[in-house]
């Protein structure tokens, strides 16, 4: 009794990943798992219509009547994303930290004399979650950037992999722990989007309205630092979770879950980038106008970047030294010295991942290099994806803030 007792306590001052039982998540919803994505990705389809030919028009009148067709298309899907994430983080916040926290497994019913379990809810939430990403993907698809696209397509490819592998814990017994990762995930992803969605919102209205430029130069810059620090946050746990249930994931999977934690970390380094030279180029525009107003503006404040030629292009080199990329090579090379000389990298497996991330850093870095509208670009332009032109050429419409 006394022995048992002991390595209770023992337990409970181990991680709570590290105490997952090994057990299914979800076996009642798992069958019907495709029906309930193609459910969820249908009903975000008739969402946006009603949005964007009922509810839009009567809460904003003129001033969304007015806009272009991209930058209704781009105020729509913020306020779908709101629709969804708000009330999606409302239901499963309780469910989700009692699972986290080690309070309850996934075969806890919600409540007492329920038949749906934790697991269930969790599951389902996944789901509606996944399968707004797939929307994305199809409503966006002619202006998605290719960081997030990789961003989709790993955490879908990672955790509807996931959802299927829970059905057989016993042969894949890296799905418990998994499914715990992505969920954090998840988390993380859900509470910046509504900040960041709502945030663009702000900025689409106040730009519609012909604000002070410093509002909107404001909004951008605060977006963008919330981008980051929550980047920072969501890194710092990936890399806890891995560190403690490394010896619970299989190779594939660490393989896996690592290389899209590296996929993550460049779409949300790119999306602060590009919001914050987005609040440059705000503010910019509006020290320029004033300047020619005056009509003694200094020849130096023409340019967003320095060095940039006569089209406003900015160089290569400016813009490889504002490349993400180069975050996700310093991480990855920094993980990869300290890791050896601490004696972490034990075994080829670790070796073998923290290998990749660099790779994958590498290849963005050559990607953006050797693209020929690097060098001859704008700033909107190479955003990649983030803006598209109306029909005045000198207004940007945000379409989507890079996952």
């Amino acid at each position: 009794m006394d022995m048992s007792a002991a390595q209770n306590a023992t337990n409970m001052h181990l991680p709570a990943i590290d105490r997952l039982p090994l057990q299914a998540i979800s076996p009642a919803v798992l069958p019907f798992a495709p029906l309930i994505l193609v459910i969820f990705s249908v009903a975000y389809a008739h969402l946006e219509l009603f949005m964007q030919h009922v509810i839009l028009p009567r809460l904003y009148g003129k001033t969304f009547t007015t806009q272009d067709k991209d930058h209704q298309s781009s105020f729509v899907m913020h306020h779908c994303a709101l629709a969804v994430f708000i009330p999606l983080l409302g239901l499963s916040l309780m469910p989700l930290i009692s699972i986290l926290s080690g309070l309850k497994t996934f075969s806890d019913p919600v409540s007492d004399g329920s038949g749906v379990t934790f697991g269930d809810f969790i599951t389902v939430s996944g789901l509606a979650y996944c399968g707004l990403y797939v929307f994305q993907m199809i409503h966006q698809r002619q202006c998605m950037s290719f960081s997030t696209l990789l961003h989709h397509v790993s955490l879908l490819l990672v955790a509807l992999g996931t959802i299927g592998m829970t059905g057989d814990v016993a042969k894949h017994q890296s799905a418990t722990v998994s499914f715990y990762i992505i969920s954090v995930w998840s988390f993380f992803d859900v509470v910046t989007d509504i900040v960041i969605h709502g945030g663009l919102i702000r900025y689409r209205y106040v730009s519609q309205q012909n604000s002070n430029p410093r509002e909107r130069s404001n909004i951008m810059h605060a977006l963008a630092l919330w981008r980051l620090v929550a980047c920072m946050a969501n890194l710092g746990a990936t890399v806890y979770l891995l560190y403690a249930a490394w010896h619970k994931l299989s190779t594939t999977w660490a393989v896996g879950v690592s290389v899209g934690g590296w996929i993550w970390l460049f779409a949300q380094l790119q999306s602060a980038h590009v919001m914050y030279m987005i609040s440059r180029q705000v503010w910019h525009d509006h020290r320029k106008a004033a300047a020619a107003a005056r009509a003694a503006f200094d020849d130096d404040e023409k340019r967003l970047v320095v060095g940039a030629d006569e089209e406003g292009a900015p160089p290569r080199s400016a813009v490889l030294f504002n490349d993400p990329a180069y975050a996700v090579l310093s991480v990855g090379t920094t993980l990869f010295a300290y890791s050896h000389a601490s004696g972490h990298v034990v075994s080829r497996s670790h070796l073998a991942i923290v290998s990749v991330g660099i790779a994958v850093g590498v290849a963005m870095f050559l990607i953006r290099y050797f693209s020929h509208d690097v060098a001859s670009t704008t700033l909107e332009q190479a955003a990649g994806g983030i803006f598209a032109r109306g029909e005045n050429k000198d207004e940007v419409s945000i379409l989507s803030p890079s996952q």
